[in-house]
């Protein structure tokens, strides 16, 4: 009879499975499943009603979240186990009831197919070495993955991953795979490059809290805001809110910057109608601040220099990025940066005009009486030498032409530039880096004799069929896929470097997820429900991609149930 009425149910309860997927991923609360299936009933929705009263209890719809999960959890459990070889990226973080988690994420290469998923958001006593290297191998042993396929771990370069003695790289190394190479997340390094370079520069400090003191001056005064808003009316300028600025990542304050940029003389023209007003001592400081030539050049130069580091850092973040896009992106803002110290940028020319010459004293500038004198000309040039000479200095030791890292000569896979090159030159292109390798991977993984062999192949077959070497995925896949057989060694390293975790901007959006679903609203969902909603959000596919006949079966084996 049971069997009977779940058959005639089944409609029913896929619906039901849907809702509750439709909330997971829309990030609402499952509490709110009742009310919705009750919301759908009334709009029409009449494949509901036969559960509709039956099946809204708060054990049910965990059963019904459950189920989803396991087919999720089940497929990610493929991947793995199809997967040639995987990376793990981890990152520590805490919720919103302080709660220290560790976010943890695989970069997998099956046939030379990367991908990046989801594995778990885990509770952890502590942010030591030996916690969170227990954590991930319990987890790899949880997901039976095999450690000689554990080829990289990622994380953003913190002390307590990359120790060289007891940090979690070292010990997942000497406990789990000798050829374990770890990677400090680009993107993390570039902030670094423009934080340290920033902070070299004391101007650029002063700078950078006179932003953060005026965001702060107008939050929470509706009074100023509208009062900016009103002499941006009289004044035609575009209504910009002050935004505000972030020191973890120094270069991504550009929306503060361009802020303030485009709002300078609204702002400057607030603060001297509030000096006249009442002598607000604090309007007094920000105006003796913004009003003066160095000021004006400096953002100018730094509208134009900022842009540059944060183009690059929206290379470095992308999902699939290759190896071997790294070090041409690096050169060429290398190259950008050069020409800006030998001539002005379009913002800093464009206001050097705007300027004309110096006064030596006091001028105008867009209605504003502002200081201007050769020192404080001289001021933003030193300041914008300073900075540039900097950023170069740091984009040098982070990330040096003359790498020979492993990493760094796996990106020689990708075969770029090896049309431009003469016969001669093709002929031994990328055969120093790809010694490199060898020395890392031989015996282990590949024979050091016939990866030469094959290479030298590669090379020619490569350019006899014109393969596009714009992307290093595309072009493996293609290898592999027609050509294994021919270059067994190589596919084995490609997949190696196409599994290496470049960045960890997806961990990022992990903690990003955690932050969303585990709101104040929710601060007392169990790290299980947690696990489970993170999961739907990011590995499960669209609604009507996702298999729910699975999950009604797997919800049918949780118990027997009776119709009311």
């Amino acid at each position: 009879m049971v069997k009977n009425q779940f058959s005639e149910n089944d409609s029913a309860i896929i619906h039901a499975l849907r809702t509750i997927y439709f909330l997971a991923k829309q990030d609402i609360a499952t509490s709110k499943y009742p009310d919705f299936v009750d919301f759908l009933i009334q709009q029409g929705c009449s494949d509901l009603a036969p559960i509709a009263k039956s099946y809204q209890s708060y054990t049910i719809t965990k059963d019904f979240q459950e189920s989803i999960y396991e087919v999720i959890l089940r497929d990610m459990r493929k991947k793995l186990t199809d997967a040639d070889y995987i990376s793990v990226l981890c990152d520590e973080s805490c919720d919103i009831t302080s709660t220290k988690k560790l976010s943890v994420y695989a970069r997998i290469s099956s046939g030379c197919k990367p991908e990046t998923i989801f594995l778990e958001n885990c509770e952890i006593l502590d942010g030591k070495a030996d916690t969170i290297a227990t954590s991930v191998k319990n987890l790899l042993t949880k997901f039976e993955v095999p450690p000689d396929k554990v080829v990289g771990l990622g994380s953003d370069g913190a002390s307590v991953m990359t120790g060289k003695h007891n940090g979690v790289g070292t010990r997942l190394k000497r406990e789990t795979n000798p050829q374990l190479i770890q990677l400090h997340c680009i993107a993390h390094q570039l902030a670094l490059v423009s934080s340290q370079a920033a902070n070299g520069v004391p101007y650029l400090k002063t700078y950078q809290e006179f932003m953060t003191n005026i965001y702060y001056w107008f939050k929470h005064s509706a009074k100023r805001i509208s009062g900016l808003a009103s002499l941006q009316d009289v004044l035609d300028a575009p209504k910009i809110r002050i935004k505000e600025v972030h020191s973890v990542r120094w270069f991504s304050f550009y929306n503060s910057l361009d802020a303030l940029y485009r709002s300078w003389q609204s702002l400057a023209m607030l603060f001297e109608q509030q000096v006249a007003e009442n002598g607000n001592p604090q309007s007094k400081g920000f105006l003796k601040t913004m009003a003066t030539s160095q000021f004006l050049l400096v953002t100018s130069c730094l509208m134009d220099i900022i842009p540059i580091i944060t183009h690059l850092n929206m290379i470095f973040q992308k999902e699939n990025l290759d190896l071997a896009v790294v070090s041409p992106a690096v050169r060429g803002v290398k190259n950008q940066l050069q020409e800006l110290l030998q001539t002005p940028g379009a913002h800093e020319q464009a206001t050097k005009e705007d300027l004309g010459e110096t006064s030596q004293s006091e001028s105008y500038y867009k209605g504003v009486k502002i200081r201007d004198t050769t020192q404080l000309r001289n001021g933003a040039d030193s300041a914008k030498t300073s900075f540039i000479n900097n950023l170069l200095e740091e984009l040098d030791k982070r990330f040096p032409d003359n790498d020979q890292s492993v990493v760094s000569a796996l990106s020689v896979l990708g075969l770029r530039g090896i049309r431009f090159q003469n016969q001669d030159a093709q002929a031994a292109f990328g055969n120093k880096e790809l010694d490199v390798v060898i020395k890392h991977y031989e015996d282990k993984y590949v024979d050091g004799n016939v990866v030469k062999q094959e290479w030298a192949i590669l090379k020619e077959l490569v350019l006899a069929n014109t393969y596009s070497c714009d992307s290093m995925k595309e072009l493996w896949e293609i290898i592999n896929a027609f050509h294994k057989e021919n270059f067994p060694n190589l596919c084995k390293l490609a997949g190696i470097a196409l599994a290496l975790p470049v960045h960890t901007a997806d961990v990022e959006r992990g903690f990003s997820a955690q932050n969303i679903i585990k709101s104040s609203l929710r601060n007392r969902l169990i790290s299980e429900n947690l696990q489970m909603l993170i999961a739907i959000k990011l590995n499960g596919p669209l609604s009507q991609d996702f298999d729910f006949r699975s999950a009604l079966s797997v919800f049918k084996t949780k118990r027997q149930r009776h119709f009311s």
